[in-house]
């Protein structure tokens, strides 16, 4: 079974070498059954001197800086895999997650596989694991509910389902998007082993970040999302009731977990309490992963 590895990159010196390193060690049959396709999206540092190391291992797509969701859509149009997977210029894939992945589709009703992470820093510090203790109903309920429950690096899907491409009029969440799409097709095979090393580089969510988020959440699980674009959604859109209590306890959520990792722990408690107190179904599922 043939699999696509496709790699989006703008300006990734700093990590794109140890992440194509990750992507060719995998363990696979043959190498004819491994492609990798790297889209430099208009780089400007020394991404095309590190990619010219992986001569002949690699296929490289060079276009002008166009976000990388366009420079994905335009590799899976290129891509000749029955599998398609994605890595991120700054991930790192563990030993055999490409074999672990591959062998679920072996049954007909697997759309799409994914694995647990382990969050990384930029310096490459473990900082904690998700999704350990999910199973695959789970990946599917959270997709349903509008969550994407890991990275798009732990992600491997059916090529001849990706054909239409990513969603490009979101601002953000076109992977969550791509991910809800497809799961209404079929099953998702989760793998609870962490197989991908995901980096978060320290950076927290802006509460303007957030809130656009969560904007775009209400829009993929809106009975018109296939109808129109994000863009006009916005135009008519008026929150509800219980979509206001929602964002407002992601808001309290995103604060305790920096609070805590600040290690102001009273703080953090009291914006917990406050999540609890609005989203206490989110909040007791939030504890128990």
């Amino acid at each position: 079974m043939r699999t696509s590895v496709i790699i989006p990159v703008f300006n990734g010196e700093a990590y794109l070498e140890e992440a194509l390193r990750s992507v060719l060690a995998q363990d696979v049959p043959a190498v004819s059954e491994l492609e990798v396709i790297v889209v430099d999206d208009g780089s400007t540092d020394s991404t095309p001197d590190i990619l010219a190391k992986f001569e002949g291992r690699i296929r490289v797509m060079r276009v002008a800086n166009m976000g990388n969701v366009r420079a994905r859509n335009a590799a899976i149009a290129e891509a000749s895999g029955d599998l398609i997977a994605f890595c991120d210029a700054d991930d790192v894939w563990a030993a055999g997650k490409l074999e672990i992945q591959q062998a679920a589709f072996a049954d007909d009703a697997v759309v799409a596989s994914c694995c647990s992470v382990m969050q990384i820093s930029g310096e490459g510090k473990v900082l904690r694991k998700k999704g350990l203790r999910w199973s695959d109903e789970s990946i599917s309920r959270l997709l349903g509910e509008g969550v994407m429950p890991v990275p798009l690096s732990t992600w491997v899907f059916r090529r001849h389902l990706l054909l239409a491409g990513m969603r490009d009029d979101l601002p953000v969440g076109a992977d969550l998007a791509l991910a809800m799409r497809v799961a209404k097709l079929g099953a998702i095979a989760h793998v609870k082993t962490p197989l991908v090393k995901y980096r978060v580089h320290g950076r927290s969510i802006t509460g303007s970040r957030l809130a656009l988020q969560q904007k775009v959440r209400w829009f993929l699980l809106s009975p018109s999302v296939e109808e129109v674009t994000f863009e006009r959604w916005c135009d008519v859109w008026e929150p509800t009731r219980a979509q206001i209590r929602s964002d407002r306890a992601a808001e309290h959520f995103r604060t305790a977990g920096e609070r805590f990792a600040s290690r102001q722990y009273v703080r953090g408690l009291s914006h917990l309490i406050g999540a609890a107190s609005l989203a206490p179904v989110t909040f007791v599922r939030k504890v128990l992963a």
